[in-house]
């Protein structure tokens, strides 16, 4: 198969063995001669045996990396799910909700405004609710006022009527 100055590899056939081999034959410097044989058959088990567990070692890697894309995509887009449930619960001005933290992250960052906002927005819609009892009330006093006003001036009216007619009036101013 392969000849240099100091080795030979050939391929011979053993009748003893009825198989086919591969031998090294080589001669050393100090003028030993070394003689390696291997069954082709052999050879042949042993790379057939390298693939399959060269498969199985690709399939558990495969695996492996299926798995760890995966979780790696779900730690990414529960919290995100999270702050979306959470945005559409606010949307609703349900603002109870709040992000629990993960992992000190971007996401997490997002979460911690998320929350503040909803403080924010929570504290505010209190104020303006509060405000706006408080302006029912204004309301509702200046309609008692007005109406306390209405009647006066009506029951003047009708006071001076009278008085005009009879006279009285007159007798008020001196």
């Amino acid at each position: 198969i392969e000849e240099k100055d100091n080795y030979l590899i050939v391929r011979t056939f053993s009748h003893f063995t009825n198989s086919e081999n591969m031998e090294l034959r080589a001669l050393m410097n100090n003028g030993n001669i070394v003689l390696i044989r291997i069954s082709i058959d052999s050879l042949n088990n042993n790379i057939e045996l390298f693939n399959t567990i060269s498969s199985i070692i690709l399939l558990i890697g495969l695996c492996i990396g299926i798995y760890l894309s995966w979780f790696l995509c779900k730690k990414i887009s529960n919290p995100i799910k999270e702050l979306t449930d959470i945005s559409e619960k606010m949307i609703k001005f349900d603002f109870d909700s709040k992000y629990q933290f993960h992992a000190n992250n971007e996401i997490d960052i997002l979460g911690k405004n998320f929350n503040s906002l909803s403080e924010e927005l929570n504290k505010t819609l209190s104020e303006l609710k509060d405000a706006n009892i408080q302006l029912e009330k204004d309301i509702e006093e200046k309609i008692k006022i007005d109406e306390f006003r209405k009647d006066f001036i009506s029951k003047l009216e009708i006071a001076l009527k009278e008085a005009n007619e009879t006279g009285y009036w007159l007798e008020l101013l001196y």
